[in-house]
């Protein structure tokens, strides 16, 4: 057994140097293009989150021509809508943000996976006016209620599009959405100048990058039989001092679960007994360890899985 331990310990070891690897975090990202014709729905997206099209309250999506081009073409025109005649709805003089006019844009993990939101980025500038302003919050709840500033400390004046062109934005969020919630990204406009059914806002190419780690909800799985032996990545890790391990078990079978040193030897037994088919979770508590990488080992069902782990204190 301790020539596999070692094995794996030198794979932990390489893995150190590769810090998303050790930690099983995988880069995902969004991107809405917004450009006609399927401007409101995402246009790219990588790893494993899921995003929504593009939302207004309070302000539609009236045209696509005119104005100046954004980095990838024509722009996506946000309006304050249409009243019940077809005509355009005037906005402004508005010294303040309107709680109900709102653009959101949405995305979350995959469920199994949290999802760390580390960037949002888009570009925007004011359309037939320099007089557009904007606030821009974030939220991981519906009613946003404990939404958060990003532009923390003033309004944001956006560039009169048809004159300048248009403005790239960004900030770090750097917030962890958990599985089976999400990410809301709101743009407040608002109108400083006479009022106008004439004036407009530019968005185009959204972005929102981040990462994801796998993790394991026991309860959305109960009842249902795995078809493999699995050994999930525990969660979280790196931790300090617990830390969680996850596995599958498809058929009735004799399993043990240990923790080794990267010497190969063994600090803990966690499970040791025959178990039936489903999916368990062991809790594994470090106090009395050192800060270091550890090997998880399962075996089950004649199986052998084994994966490593960071703990820092």
């Amino acid at each position: 057994m301790r020539p596999l331990i070692l094995s794996v310990a030198l794979l932990c070891m390489a893995l150190l140097a590769l810090p998303s690897l050790t930690n099983c975090q995988t880069p995902a990202s969004v991107v809405w293009n917004c450009v006609a014709p399927d401007s409101a729905r995402p246009s790219t997206i990588t790893g494993s989150i899921t995003a929504e099209p593009l939302t207004g309250s309070g302000v539609v999506i009236r045209s696509y021509t005119g104005g100046n081009a954004g980095p990838l073409g024509t722009f996506m025109r946000w309006w304050p809508g249409l009243d019940s005649l077809g005509t355009g709805i005037y906005w402004g003089p508005e010294t303040v943000e309107v709680a109900t006019r709102w653009i959101q844009i949405e995305a979350g993990p995959v469920d199994g996976n949290s999802f760390t939101v580390d960037s949002v980025t888009f570009w925007s500038a004011g359309g037939g006016t320099g007089e557009m302003r904007m606030n821009v919050y974030y939220d991981t709840d519906t009613t946003f209620a404990a939404r958060v500033k990003l532009n923390a400390d003033s309004v944001i004046r956006l560039p009169h599009g048809s004159n300048v062109g248009c403005t790239r934005y960004g900030w770090a969020p750097n917030t962890t959405v958990e599985s089976g919630k999400r990410f809301y990204l709101r743009i407040y406009p608002f109108y400083g100048g006479a009022s106008s059914n004439s004036k407009y806002i530019y968005t185009q190419l959204v972005e929102i990058k981040g990462t994801t780690i796998s993790t394991v909800d026991v309860g959305d799985r109960a009842g249902t039989a795995p078809e493999t032996f699995v050994l999930h990545q525990n969660y979280p890790n790196p931790f300090n001092p617990t830390t969680t391990i996850s596995y599958a078990v498809s058929r009735t079978s004799q399993v043990r679960l240990e923790v080794f040193d990267l010497l190969g030897r063994n600090l803990a037994t966690l499970v040791n007994e025959q178990q039936t088919p489903g999916m368990y979770s062991v809790p594994f508590d470090a106090s009395r360890l050192s800060s270091g990488t550890y090997v998880y080992r399962l075996n089950a069902g004649g199986n052998v899985f084994q994966k490593c782990m960071t703990l820092v204190k």
